[in-house]
Order: structure tokens, then sequence, then C-alpha cells
């Protein structure tokens, strides 16, 4: 019996920047945005630019207490918030599970 080939990682499915604009331009087909053609370019523009450069959290902050080095891990904003929210309704699961609850 021969070995199985095993394949490892996944192949690279980066967009040419023809393929990326076809795409982006795909959303805007609706003839309100035809007298927009400069600012979507210019959008479209930046937008390669980002995902060229795989900029996927440009914004982020230290993540703070709770974490392992709070000083050194940075999170994206976004993420950053919504562990924020959650907080308080975990907190609350642990208080009900205690026997404080009861």
């Amino acid at each position: 019996m021969t070995e199985p080939d095993v394949r490892e990682g996944m192949p690279a499915v980066k967009l040419s920047r023809a393929e990326f604009e076809k795409r982006f331009r795909s959303r805007f087909h609706d003839p309100a945005f035809t007298s927009l053609g400069d600012e979507l370019d210019r959008i479209i523009a930046a937008a390669w630019d980002v995902y060229s450069h795989s900029r996927k959290a440009p914004r982020t902050q230290k993540a703070g207490a709770g974490f392992a080095d709070p000083n050194t891990i940075s999170l994206p904003i976004g993420s950053w918030r919504t562990r924020q929210s959650w907080k308080p309704s975990s907190a609350m699961t642990i208080r009900r599970s205690s026997q404080e609850y009861f």
C-alpha cells in the first residue's frame, strides 16, 4: 500500500488587482453611483492598498488587565470593545453558579 500524499497549509488566495476591482465595483452597479466614479476610484485605491498589505486590524490598543502580558499584547479595537461588553454578563453567570447566588 502506498503512502498518502499529505498536504499541509493552504494555497494563496490573494486576488489580482483587476479581480479585486471587479468584485469591489460589482457592489456599486446601481446607476446612482455613476456620478461618483472618481470617488469610487479613490476608495478602490485605498481598499486595494489595505488588502494588498494585509492590514486587517490597523487600529489596536493594549489588551490591559486580565491578559498574561497586558502591556505587550495589542488587540483590535473592535475585539477589545466586544470583550468589554461581555464581561458584565460573564460575571453574572459566575455569581449564579456560586453558592452566594442561592
